[in-house]
């Protein structure tokens, strides 16, 4: 009960529940789907998300959308994925509640990423954590 309190007062409380909520539907579809790499497994929760907000996830155009929103975030390592997603959602629905010191974890999730990518190796860095999935986009 007094989480639910701190919830509906301490905008902390909030941000940090939505970004667990996040990550719990990072695991709970990692659980379900084991052979799936990271980047499926954050997709998932990404649609999830999207669901619960009232989009229609059997829409080719949310699956693109997933796709390429959880890219970037894949080629962070596990768990640590699942926790920037949670930021990174956050931050775009309420960029007012995110405190510095969640600015500053998001940044150290994703800086390796922003310099990959400068450097032309995003690609390789993807690789190191998502297995390619040949059924992937069918």
């Amino acid at each position: 009960m007094s989480k639910i309190f701190k919830t509906l007062f301490s905008t902390k409380a909030s941000v940090q529940n939505f970004i667990e909520s996040i990550e719990y539907s990072y695991s709970k579809h990692r659980a379900h789907f084991p052979g799936e790499n990271q980047h499926f497994h954050l997709m998932q929760a990404w649609l999830a998300y999207m669901q619960a907000k009232g989009a229609n996830v059997d829409d080719p155009a949310i699956h693109e959308a997933a796709f390429t929103t959880t890219y970037q975030l894949a080629c962070i390592p596990h768990p640590d994925c699942a926790k920037a997603l949670g930021i990174f959602l956050c931050y775009r629905e309420r960029p007012n509640d995110i405190d510095s010191e969640t600015e500053s974890t998001f940044n150290s999730f994703i800086s390796p990423v922003m310099e990959a990518q400068e450097k032309g190796t995003l690609e390789e860095l993807f690789k190191k954590y998502n297995r390619v999935n040949p059924t992937m986009g069918k």
